[in-house]
């Protein structure tokens, strides 16, 4: 278990702030994971949309058996953020 965490100040602070699961969760069901497991951020509300949507656009078609496919459609998703993707690498090898 990954025991990395944020500290939050309080309730308020969740207010306009939304998980991204970084390995999307249906993906990671399709792939007969424990999506509980799955790395997530705190995004705003606003990057949460932003992201997700980039990452449906980037990811649509591709099937559960195309993990190389899928591997680099988040490389291109999330290249500006390469500790996501280690956070997910392994489970694509």
């Amino acid at each position: 278990m990954n025991l990395a965490c944020s500290i939050l100040p309080d309730q308020s602070f969740l207010v306009a702030r939304q998980a991204h699961h970084i390995y999307e969760t249906a993906r990671m069901i399709e792939a007969g994971l424990d999506a509980l497991d799955g790395p997530a951020v705190i995004l705003s509300k606003e990057a949460h949309t932003v992201m997700t949507n980039k990452l449906r656009d980037a990811t649509t078609g591709i099937g559960r058996d195309q993990l190389p496919r899928l591997w680099n459609a988040y490389k291109k998703v999330y290249a500006d953020c390469p500790h996501w993707l280690k956070a997910i690498k392994h489970y694509f090898d």
